[in-house]
């Protein structure tokens, strides 16, 4: 039976659905099981990362045209439903026949004529019919960028509506390929020549001086210099975490939460690979892929070790020169590269997070020297995970204080205030990050 990228997207999306699958792991593991052809795997990447991105846009444009409540219609013929309207409506290289055409086919396979009759129906209708908005922002604003209610309403009362629309429509479009070239084996320069002389569109990065900014990279594991270790995949912004920590040849440092290693090994290439780099996480298997980076790069100073970051300052006491804390966070400032977290995270998961963030951070600050630096990171926008996560921690360690970022950051992006960055998409051009840079008296 022949697989088609579209029955491999609509296969991705139950998967999500119905059994919490992450998108980019489901969708790599489904097209490598069904051997789809390069063409077949683009198509599927293509439709399963606009599906999740502009579902409920989709649906306020199916249930306008539907006579059957959105929650009365079976599941499969829902994500067929939508599967169909993103071709017909938003990729515009598909004509809408073929769309629609293809999503009868599979409505029949999956339910029968009757099913089929429904989506060819309704999907002709919703195609020709605009369905208006409503008026209000915090109603308008969800259906019409695709975003949970409850965060757009966060945003709305911190970024006001006109920066709130940017920050969605970014969310909403795929992220460049950023790429960190490997300073231990080739520079900046070297690499956007080789780059360019394979045929791609590469410009250095705005903020971090090893950034490589690819508009289309195909599959990374062709790009030139990947088997040799020229460079590592990484957001500008989680360049600037390491950056912020600013280590130095010959120091202890420890990456706390280091799995799947991009930050562990940026600080052992600012160190010049001479100290030591000691990559904790609490699964073995997680570690592994920082090793696998690690010997691709040619790092040498790196070792790993299966920790619970909170115990650190027991296994390590006031004995690191640096530490990073990557907390694990709520991950809404990486929208636009994982569409699927925005239908994951519900409202509450904000505050649980910030308080396991916490007590990370209270744990992990027990390994730093006196002299040394803490630095605190998240690759998400919300304060409670962030500013106030430092703020209660400040409040119970006397002995921390904020450290500038001034002189580690060069440029340092606007925004930066006691020692605090908050990166946005919509402002800097990079993920949603968020950095703290303290040290111990």
């Amino acid at each position: 039976m022949r697989r088609t990228g579209r029955d491999c997207a609509l296969e991705v999306l139950r998967r999500v659905e119905e059994q919490g699958a992450f998108a980019a792991l489901a969708l790599a593991g489904q097209a490598d099981r069904w051997e789809l052809s390069p063409p077949e795997r683009a198509l599927c990447h293509e439709l399963v990362e606009g599906v999740l991105r502009q579902q409920l846009y989709l649906r306020w444009r199916l249930e306008g045209a539907s006579r059957r409540p959105w929650e009365a219609v079976d599941p499969a013929i829902r994500r067929i439903l939508l599967l169909g309207m993103y071709q017909a409506l938003l990729l515009d290289r598909i004509p809408v026949p073929a769309a629609v055409s293809e999503a009868v086919e599979q409505a029949k396979a999956a339910a029968g004529p009757g099913a089929g009759a429904f989506v060819n129906a309704v999907l002709r209708r919703a195609v020709a019919r605009e369905r208006p908005l409503p008026e209000d922002p915090a109603e308008r604003l969800p259906w019409e960028f695709s975003h949970p209610p409850w965060l757009v309403l966060r945003w709305l009362e911190r970024l006001g509506e006109e920066e709130t629309r940017a920050l969605l429509a970014v969310d909403n479009r795929r992220a460049p390929l950023t790429l960190r070239a490997n300073t231990l084996r080739i520079s900046r320069e070297a690499l956007l020549e080789a780059l360019r002389a394979a045929g791609h569109s590469a410009e250095p990065g705005s903020w971090a001086p090893e950034s490589v900014v690819l508009e289309a990279g195909g599959p990374v594991r062709r790009l030139p210099g990947f088997q040799e270790g020229w460079f590592q995949v990484q957001d500008e912004g989680a360049m600037l975490v390491a950056r912020a920590v600013d280590p130095h040849p010959g120091q202890f440092v420890i990456d706390a939460c280091a799995a799947p290693g991009g930050k562990a090994t940026h600080l052992a290439q600012l160190m010049g690979d001479a100290g030591r780099v000691l990559a904790v996480d609490r699964q073995a298997s997680r570690l592994g892929l920082v090793e696998q980076g690690a010997r691709r790069l040619g790092i040498t100073s790196l070792e790993t070790a299966v920790l619970d970051a909170a115990s650190l300052g027991r296994d390590f006491p006031r004995a690191a020169d640096t530490v990073l804390v990557d907390a694990p966070c709520s991950g809404l400032g990486v929208l636009r590269r994982k569409p699927d977290i925005r239908w994951r995270r519900r409202e509450e998961d904000v505050g649980r997070l910030a308080e396991e963030a916490g007590r990370i951070l209270t744990g992990a600050a027990a390994a730093v020297r006196p002299g040394g630096v803490l630095v605190y990171a998240t690759c998400t926008t919300e304060p409670e995970e962030n500013e106030q996560v430092v703020r209660r921690f400040l409040a119970r360690q006397p002995d921390f204080a904020p450290d500038r970022l001034a002189g580690h950051l060069e440029p340092l992006p606007p925004g930066a205030s006691d020692g605090m960055l908050q990166l946005w998409p919509q402002r800097h051009g990079t993920d949603g990050v968020f950095i703290c840079r303290l040290r111990r008296g």
